[in-house]
């Protein structure tokens, strides 16, 4: 059965419960990354409420940490404005 803690509680699961994690600190994953990967595919990276982020226009649209870095590099380039200036909501 497998266990861990999360939040200094200990939560345990029997072997076929399909339970996802956060890839980047492994606490539960209350989202997907939604970065178009093409062929009406997205990234899918399991992610915790810390991990995802939406932006500010799209509330049920959430990015990685990799494809935010990516989304706000492409928004530079097409916008010519400085990196860290787009408004993110954290969830």
């Amino acid at each position: 059965m497998p266990c861990f803690r999360e939040d200094g509680i200990w939560i345990c699961f029997s072997d076929d419960a399909d339970v996802a994690h956060c890839k980047y600190c492994g606490h539960f994953a209350d989202y997907l990354c939604d970065w178009p990967m093409g062929e009406n595919k997205t990234c899918d990276t399991p992610l915790c409420e810390n991990h995802a982020f939406s932006l500010s226009f799209e509330d049920d649209l959430h990015f990685c940490p990799i494809h935010l870095a990516m989304y706000e590099e492409q928004q530079k380039r097409k916008f010519d404005i400085m990196p860290g200036k787009l408004k993110l909501v954290k969830k």
